[in-house]
This record gives C-alpha cells, structure tokens and sequence, in this order.
C-alpha cells in the first residue's frame, strides 16, 4: 500500500513539474518575442527616419539644381500652391515620400501585432500545458487513492 501512494504521489508530482516546465518554456517564449518586437519597431523607426532623411536630401539637390538653372521654385512649401512645373515636381515627390513613409509605418505597425498575437498565443498554450498537468496530477491521485482502495477492500497489502 505504501508502494502505492507513493508511486501515486510521484507521477502527480512528476505531471505537475511538466505543467510548470511548460509553463516556463512559453513565458521564455514570449520574452523571446517581445525582444523580436522591439527590434522590429526599432528597425521599422529606423526605417521611416532613413526615408525622411533620403527625401530631405533629394529635396535639398532639387531645389538647388533648380535654383541653379534660374527656375522658378513657386510655392512648392504649401501643398496645392504651386502652380508651375517646378513646384508640381517638388510637391509630387513630397507626397511619393510622405506615401512611403505611411505605407512604412503600417507595415511596422501591423508587425507589431503580429508579435503580439504570437506572444499572447505562447503564453495561453504554456498556461493551458499547466492547467492541463494539474487535471492529470489529479487524476492520477484519485486513480491511485480508487486503486489503493480496492486492494485495501481486497484484502491486498501492496
């Protein structure tokens, strides 16, 4: 009988230490992702930095080389003001780059909860690998405690 209970109280044991296991293994996972996170939305920033700098600069060597050939800039700054081919240049490539850099920054963003979706669902399947182990550790102890009782009813002695 004393066999008995205490292979019982292993194998519960032994299930409730796999739960926990698991349980740690997701939550590494999912500090694993939110560090992939952080890196993408820092990759994603810098991203959208480098294609305001490009566009910043282009505009600087336009508007230099137009200056330089004695054409009319217009009222390039104000969107819809310019009237002049200079100017419709200049505000095309202003809404190309501001385009971009929105097309960017959804595309970041839309990584960003990628991560996190991933995150969450590592984290519910090592909660459900706990709870599950707890339902078998259970088990496992009221097979054991019915199985001692029908060798004690038997006469056994285990």
């Amino acid at each position: 009988m004393f066999l008995q209970l205490l292979t019982m109280t292993l194998q519960a044991k032994s299930q409730l230490d796999e739960g926990k296991r698991a349980k740690n293994v997701a939550n590494l996972n999912s500090y694993k992702l939110g560090t992939e996170k952080k890196m993408s939305e820092v990759e994603s920033q810098q991203r959208h930095n480098d294609r305001l700098e490009q566009y910043k600069s282009n505009l600087s060597s336009n508007i230099a080389a137009f200056a330089a050939t004695g054409r009319d800039l217009g009222d390039f700054r104000t969107p819809g003001k310019g009237t002049n081919s200079v100017s419709a240049f200049l505000n095309r490539q202003r809404d190309v780059a501001t385009n971009d850099l929105a097309r960017s920054d959804i595309m970041g963003r839309a990584e960003s909860l990628k991560y996190n979706q991933q995150m969450f669902a590592v984290r519910a399947e090592g909660q459900a690998s706990l709870v599950a182990s707890r339902y078998r550790a259970f088990t496992s102890v009221a097979s054991g405690l019915n199985d001692m009782m029908k060798t004690a009813a038997s006469g056994g002695t285990g």
